[in-house]
C-alpha cells in the first residue's frame, strides 16, 4: 500500500512539473507571436511609407518630364 501511495505521489509530482513546463512553453510562445505581430505591423507600415514614397517619386518625375 505503502509503495503505491509513493508511486502516486511521484506521478503526481511529475506531472504538476510537466504541467508547470507547458505553462512555461505556452507563455514563451505567446510572447513569440506578440513580437512576431509587433513586427508584422512595423513591416507593413515601413512597406505602406515606401509605396508613398514611391508616389512621391513617380509624381515629381512625371512633373520634370
Amino acid at each position: 500500500m505503502t509503495s503505491k501511495f509513493i508511486q502516486i505521489q511521484e506521478k503526481v509530482v511529475t506531472q504538476s512539473k510537466e504541467s508547470k513546463e507547458y505553462s512555461n512553453m505556452i507563455q514563451e510562445f505567446k510572447d513569440e507571436i506578440a513580437i512576431l505581430r509587433k513586427n508584422q505591423t512595423e513591416f507593413l507600415e515601413l512597406k505602406n511609407s515606401l509605396r508613398e514614397f514611391h508616389n512621391i517619386i513617380r509624381n515629381i518625375k512625371s512633373r520634370m518630364e
